[in-house]
C-alpha cells in the first residue's frame, strides 16, 4: 500500500500528493470508525468491489535503515524506519508512515568527504 513519492519536482507532485493525502484521510477515518466497531455499512460493501479467486499475498514497502539520534520514542542506534512514503532529496528528509526524518550523509559515503 505505501507508495514513495520523490520531491525534486513538485509541481508535477501537486496532484499525486493531494490524491495520496486524500486516501489515507478516507482510510484514517475508516480505521476510527472500526476502533468505534462500526462495521462498514451495507451501501459501502454493496459498493466494494468483489475479489475472486483471492490469497494472501506477501508486499514490501520501501524502508530505510541507519543509525538515528533523538528519535522520540527509540534509543540512538542502529534502526529500520516504517515505509517511506515521501522523499525529497534536494532537501535532506523523507516521510515515513511513523514521522519524518531528515536524512544525513548516505551509507558508504563519508561525512568529511561529503561536506568538502
Amino acid at each position: 500500500m505505501p507508495i514513495t513519492l520523490h520531491l525534486d519536482a513538485p509541481a508535477r507532485c501537486d496532484r499525486l500528493l493531494r490524491d495520496t493525502a486524500a486516501r489515507y484521510e478516507a482510510l484514517a477515518a475508516d480505521l476510527r470508525r472500526l476502533a468505534d466497531a462500526a462495521a462498514p455499512t451495507p451501501a459501502e460493501l454493496g459498493a466494494a468491489p468483489l475479489l475472486e479467486d483471492w490469497s494472501w499475498s506477501p508486499r514490501t514497502a520501501l524502508t530505510l535503515t541507519g543509525t538515528v539520534q533523538d528519535h522520540p520514542v527509540l534509543a540512538d542506534g542502529p534502526i529500520r524506519t516504517s515505509a517511506v512514503l515521501v522523499h525529497s532529496p534536494s532537501q535532506s528528509w523523507v516521510r515515513t508512515l511513523s514521522r519524518w526524518y531528515v536524512l544525513g550523509c548516505p551509507a558508504g559515503q563519508d561525512a568529511e568527504a561529503r561536506r568538502g
